[in-house]
């Protein structure tokens, strides 16, 4: 299953999950909007283990998103609907199965993002974020290529901001 997000357009698995965090690991295509230019591919769904998370009504190419703070449910649209204010954007587990993927985070300040960013960031795009009890969850729709602005800190008050820079859509 595929969807459009934004300008971009990249369809891809969500099959195995690894690191979220790491810059685009070379990827120049991923920079360019996945126009292929540059050496290095797209990030995919299929190299995601954790980490920030953006709304899938918010991911579009060019958007500033919050992917970390305080403000996090108000600040990310979900077509699945509101975020619970618990979830403050980091996601510190993806499990895989089959063809979907969910991500699963501890409520407030619990969830241990990283204390520094690199200049560029490929975040979780999510549809649904539930919470039962002190557990928060959501899918993975996709992946986004992030710009991180000036003022991220690992406490939620310090929100980590940025700009879109491409969107990858899981098939």
């Amino acid at each position: 299953m595929a969807r459009f997000l934004g300008r971009a357009f990249v369809a891809v698995s969500c099959i195995a999950l690894g690191a979220v965090l790491a810059p685009a690991q070379g990827s120049q295509a991923a920079v360019n909007g996945g126009s292929g230019s540059g050496s290095g591919s797209a990030p995919s769904c299929a190299s995601l283990t954790s980490g920030f998370v953006v709304g899938d009504l918010s991911a579009s190419t060019g958007a500033t998103v919050e992917f970390w703070g305080a403000q996090w449910a108000k600040d990310n649209s979900l077509s699945g609907g509101p975020a619970p204010d618990a979830f403050k954007g980091y996601a510190d587990t993806v499990t895989s199965s089959g063809t979907s993927s969910t991500w699963t985070a501890n409520t407030g300040n619990s969830s241990e993002p990283p204390a520094s960013l690199s200049t560029s960031i490929t975040v979780i795009v999510a549809s649904h974020v539930t919470q039962s009890g002190s557990v928060i969850s959501g899918d993975v729709v996709g992946v986004a290529t992030v710009t991180p602005n000036p003022g991220y800190a690992a406490d939620p008050g310090h929100a980590g901001t940025g700009t879109v820079v491409s969107v990858a859509l899981c098939s």
